[in-house]
């Protein structure tokens, strides 16, 4: 459910932590979520959405997908992404 990039973000940020990726998943999950699933503003532009869901703390927040192949899979924001990419050149 998550895009190449991402994974590879949580690898790199665990190595830091001397944690493992599937250590880091576990603490995502383990995170509080809203009391009830609720999203708004699924929008799609070719091979890219966002969807805006409910915080725990009843604020609203956006999540990036990438279509690969045919699964949608959580990415980071298109720009997000660019700046990584720029910043990990030497």
């Amino acid at each position: 459910i998550m895009s190449k990039d991402i994974k590879e973000f949580l690898t790199m940020m665990g190595e830091a932590e001397k944690k493992t990726l599937d250590d880091m998943l576990k603490e995502m999950v383990e995170k509080p979520q809203a009391d009830k699933v609720e999203s708004r503003n699924e929008k799609i532009d070719g091979n890219f959405a966002t969807v805006e869901y409910l915080t725990e703390t009843g604020s609203w927040k956006t999540m990036d997908f990438e279509k690969v192949g045919s699964e949608w899979l959580l990415t980071f924001p298109k720009g997000a992404k660019d700046d990584m990419k720029s910043t990990s050149k030497p």
